[in-house]
């Protein structure tokens, strides 16, 4: 078997580096060798982690495209177009395609399956959510006998990475950035990662398969962590919470809604404990009640460990003469905006000194529906500048957002310098079975340390 690839990048350097080293074992399991045909890069003279024989290496898109020999095609070159239009050349050319493109399978993808279909052939993307996690797959197959009612999970890597060495390094985001990148987590462009965009395209290819309805990446409202501080990280600690990037959606009967946004969650909580560029993942359904989905989500060989195993599922296929790649059946449920949601919210305002700044404030907020649990007025960082943080008790995202907006046009606002959700996350959640290790010290944390360890007859 023959893989032509479309890019030579983090991720292409990953899958050539797992061909290499497990050649063997993935020979035994495809019962064929499997060996690169040809590879499309920009510069052919280009350096390299990897060794690639040069005469495979081409500028030409229809040496790939075009090619009898080339049976599978992987695209990782990334970007919209001309990515976009070489997947339908190479499905049109009778190619099975395996990507890691989440920005075009989020806008596309329902097409380009109709299209491979046509074609007799695979389209397959595990690469384009969650890393190493086997998530996609499971949405199509294992989990078709439960109706899935809600996912909600942390699917990037690199913010996750980025609020980690925040949290837990004392780093401000500049510093942590500039990590993730020195480790490859991130891009030398973030901006997809960290305004939410790229979380938002994964979010909408899982609701798209779990709801079965046509979600698009423009209907996730999204919101990033570009204003999240070591101040905001430092109130969650107190109060015994942890900050994430959450990507949650739900079927809410007739309608699907779908954000993607800060949010504190309860240290205790499985998610809070997923650092670094891990990603974890959870499906809440009709008889299956919630699943929790773990691994690596960012990094060349994570993401190409996915790529790869959709390419021998491809290759198994095309020697079987199947194909796996199914049109996405459509309920077709109308996408709710999430500004209509209901939550607790904390709020970071930068204000400079007024008498009755607390008092104004109080006022407006009233007159959009919004009322507060908690309120704190401190000196800002310079003289005659001050901070508000408030909580809100439950109300839309929307009432707040215009509650925000016209705070802004009071003279003595300065900023909204942090929105965060209070995810309040139901009873269940918390009874995921966790390591023992980490039981010990959820209870220590909880001063529960009279019941049993796991060696004297369980918890």
């Amino acid at each position: 078997m023959r893989l032509g690839l479309l890019g030579l990048g983090h991720v292409g350097c990953g899958v050539v580096q797992l061909l290499e080293t497990q050649s063997e074992a993935i020979a035994l399991r495809l019962g064929e060798p499997l060996e690169v045909g040809r590879v499309l890069v920009r510069d052919p003279a280009k350096p390299r982690p990897v060794k690639v024989n040069p005469d495979l290496l081409t500028t030409d898109p229809s040496a790939v495209l075009a090619d009898p020999a080339i049976d599978v095609v992987v695209e990782v070159m990334g970007g919209v177009e001309p990515t976009g239009a070489y997947i339908r050349q190479a499905l049109q050319h009778g190619k099975s395609v395996v990507t890691a493109n989440k920005e075009i399978m989020a806008d596309q993808g329902r097409d380009l399956l109709a299209l491979a279909q046509e074609q007799g052939v695979d389209l397959l993307f595990e690469g384009s959510v969650g890393g190493a996690i086997p998530i996609l797959r499971a949405l199509l197959d294992s989990l078709t006998g439960s109706r899935v009612t809600r996912i909600l999970g942390i699917v990037n890597g690199t913010t996750n990475f980025i609020l980690t060495q925040m949290a837990e390094e004392g780093q401000d985001f500049a510093e942590a950035l500039a990590e993730a990148q020195r480790l490859g987590y991130a891009e030398t462009d973030p901006t997809a990662d960290v305004e939410g965009h790229d979380a938002a395209r994964k979010l909408a290819i899982l609701s798209s398969l779990a709801f079965s309805t046509d979600v698009r990446s423009g209907d996730v409202l999204a919101r990033g962590i570009t204003a999240i501080t070591s101040d905001d990280l430092a109130y969650a600690r107190r109060h015994g919470l942890a900050c994430k990037l959450i990507a949650q959606a739900e079927d809410q009967g007739g309608f699907v809604a779908a954000q993607v946004a800060p949010a504190f969650v309860d240290a205790r909580h499985p998610l809070a404990r997923v650092k670094g560029a891990f990603n974890a993942i959870y499906v809440y359904g009709d008889g299956l009640g919630e699943s929790m989905f773990y691994g690596l989500g960012a990094g060349g060989v994570p993401t190409g460990s996915a790529v790869l195993g959709d390419v021998l599922q491809a290759a198994r296929n095309r020697r079987s003469r199947v194909a796996f790649s199914r049109p996405l059946p459509s309920r077709g449920l109308a996408v709710r905006s999430a500004r209509e949601a209901v939550s607790r919210f904390y709020v970071r305002l930068e204000t400079e000194t007024h008498a009755s700044a607390a008092a104004d404030l109080r006022r407006l907020l009233l007159q959009h529906g919004v009322t507060l649990s908690s309120f704190l007025d401190q000196p800002g960082q310079n003289r005659g500048q001050a901070r508000f943080t408030l909580v809100t008790n439950p109300c839309t995202l929307g009432a707040l957002e215009d509650a925000l907006q016209a705070a802004l046009s009071l003279p003595w606002v300065r900023a909204v310098g942090a929105l965060v959700q209070m995810l309040d996350l139901q009873a269940g959640d918390l009874a995921v079975e966790l390591p023992p290790t980490v039981q010990v010290e959820e209870r220590r944390m909880l001063g529960r340390l009279d019941v049993a360890g796991p060696g004297e007859g369980g918890w």
